[in-house]
């Protein structure tokens, strides 16, 4: 993917959750001793909507044979895949009605 792509995908992604975070609460989970990621929800989405762009066989592999090794410079705070694998659900809990 090049890198021009990654952006326009990550400039929608961060408009729509800014749109949304002005017109909507966010729904909580109750946790509220989650300690926070390095990277933002629209940065996590982005990569999960890469990942289906890509057309890996596995999240996994896309997370570390791709994204750590040639996006980096897209996304220099990033975690490791366990970390990564549990923020996916924070960046599920939007919702547009």
């Amino acid at each position: 993917m090049t890198k021009m792509i990654i952006t326009k995908i990550f400039c929608d992604i961060d408009d729509f959750i800014t749109e949304l975070n002005a017109n909507q609460q966010l729904i909580e989970n109750g946790n509220k001793n989650r300690t926070k990621s390095r990277l933002n929800i629209s940065e996590v989405m982005t990569i999960l909507v890469s990942f289906h762009n890509y057309g890996s066989r596995t999240f996994k592999d896309f997370y570390t044979k791709i994204v750590m090794k040639y996006m980096r410079k897209e996304f220099p705070d990033l975690v490791s895949y366990n970390r990564f694998i549990e923020l996916i659900p924070d960046a599920l809990k939007y919702r547009y009605y």
